[in-house]
């Protein structure tokens, strides 16, 4: 007790380093309104936002608190042991899974960075090593990975903005270098078309202002126009066509399917055109608007897998571009099991349903289900119908009841299919299964069990 911040010989670096942030907290607390002269665009009180905690770096870029400044993003034990299930489950029906951590701003733009950042707590030294030893253990889990920090960093050293300085999204210029490194990968798995037979090309033609509740949210802090969201407004052709994508079956699906969130997958940016551009193979990309404000890595890669397009006609190459912000252990291990579960296609015993009330379905599971069934799952297809959310109630032989719930994100496009593991059971499994979803599942439902996934 009675110790202060300060600077002498017994002062710890990570006690001046916390005393820094407290100090540089104060400023901006004691300085509301009066520091906006001091800032490119008229700024105050970002770092005590209510909306979005940032800090102003160079030509206008601005960094979140939280996740942009924070040195820690990591894949836990767990979820990369199922990442490596899920490259090997996919790679025995021919498809390849390419995992891209998507870098944080600010480990991708240490040259716009402000000198406040490290008094918060930013050690760039710190975060390029966890994302160094984050690719090594994906080697070692057998996920073929992209450094997707180095690409963007050299983006930045050439005098290109690999993100905009508004807004959480790779600029054009961040994507095309992304979409070289993917061609890249492409290439070495003999994915490409060496001869350029395709013909595919990124055009660009006037410009346009995306949308940002980013740079909305700054706004409210500066006096000055912060600079838009602008970019050429950019399509993808082969030939005079213009590429497309689908979660139809019944449409042919090209070789190569890119997943993700808005930061990097959104069609405007061009991503999946820029890696068809390069690579000479078409390539297709699925978003999910808004994952990254609801903290969401699954939505997009999800509602892929569970898709008629990827039971019907698979891709050889999954590339899932993930920001690292949006950690894969944030929801358990259910959502990496579900998909592994989709891509394992074991899902061949069919249970007997019958309707109950309230547009649900119901199966006994004595008998069906295995002794141990930790690495079993069901896998519900409602026979047309799409599914945003569905419970699961699971009955034991002594009445407990256990209820799991499948909920998609509020802005992925739902699919029919949803499957649900069955880990956590209890040891002499369950004797019956309610289930209940979003739309009625009285038309062709169908429950099928998924051995060993």
């Amino acid at each position: 007790m009675g110790r202060t911040c300060g600077t002498g010989k017994g002062a710890k670096a990570l006690t001046r380093r916390v005393c820094a942030a407290l100090s540089a907290l104060a400023v901006m607390a004691a300085g509301a309104g009066g520091a906006r002269a001091d800032t490119a665009y008229g700024c105050g009180d970002l770092l005590t936002s209510s909306l979005v905690p940032s800090v102003e770096g160079a030509d206008g870029t601005f960094f979140r608190v939280d996740p942009d400044l924070m040195s820690y993003h990591w894949i836990g034990a767990q979820s990369m042991t199922l990442l490596g299930q899920l490259s090997d489950r996919l790679a025995e029906h021919g498809t390849q899974l390419i995992y891209v951590p998507v870098p944080t701003k600010a480990l991708a733009m240490l040259g716009h960075l402000p000198a406040i950042a490290a008094d918060l707590g930013f050690d760039a030294e710190i975060a390029a090593s966890v994302y160094v030893e984050m690719l090594d253990r994906l080697d070692r889990a057998g996920v073929r990975a992209i450094d997707a920090r180095t690409v963007l960093r050299m983006a930045e050293e050439t005098g290109h903005m690999p993100f905009f300085g508004t807004d959480p999204r790779l600029t054009p210029a961040g994507t095309e270098a992304l979409g070289r490194a993917i061609a890249a990968e492409l290439r070495q798995l003999g994915v490409s078309d060496a001869d350029g037979a395709a013909g595919f090309r990124v055009q660009s033609r006037g410009e346009v202002d995306l949308p940002s509740p980013l740079r909305t949210k700054l706004q409210t802090h500066c006096l000055s126009d912060l600079p838009p969201v602008r970019l050429p407004v950019l399509e993808t052709t082969r030939g005079v066509v213009a590429a497309s994508a689908t979660l139809d079956g019944a449409v042919a699906q090209p070789p190569v399917v890119i997943v993700g969130s808005e930061i990097a997958v959104d069609p405007a940016l061009a991503l999946s055109g820029f890696a068809s551009a390069y690579a000479r193979v078409e390539t297709a990309g699925i978003m999910v608007p808004g994952e990254d404000r609801h903290e969401d890595a699954f939505g997009a890669i999800s509602s892929y897998m569970s898709s008629a397009a990827f039971d019907i006609d698979p891709p050889k190459v999954l590339v899932w571009v993930n920001p690292v912000w949006l950690h894969l252990d944030r929801r358990g291990s259910r959502p990496l099991l579900e998909l592994i579960a989709l891509a394992g296609r074991r899902c061949v015993t069919d249970l007997s349903t019958s309707p109950i009330d309230g547009g649900g379905l119901t199966a006994s599971l004595t008998g069906d289900l295995p002794r141990g069934v930790s690495h079993a799952a069901l896998l519900l297809d409602s026979g047309g119908p799409a599914i945003g959310r569905v419970e699961f109630r699971f009955t034991s032989a002594d009445g407990e009841t256990r209820r799991r719930i499948v909920e998609r994100h509020p802005d992925q496009e739902p699919t029919a299919r949803v499957a649900m593991p069955l880990a956590g059971m209890w040891p002499e499994g369950a004797m019956r299964i309610d289930i209940l979803g979003d739309v009625p599942l009285t038309a062709r439902p169908r429950l099928s069990l998924c051995e060993e996934i």
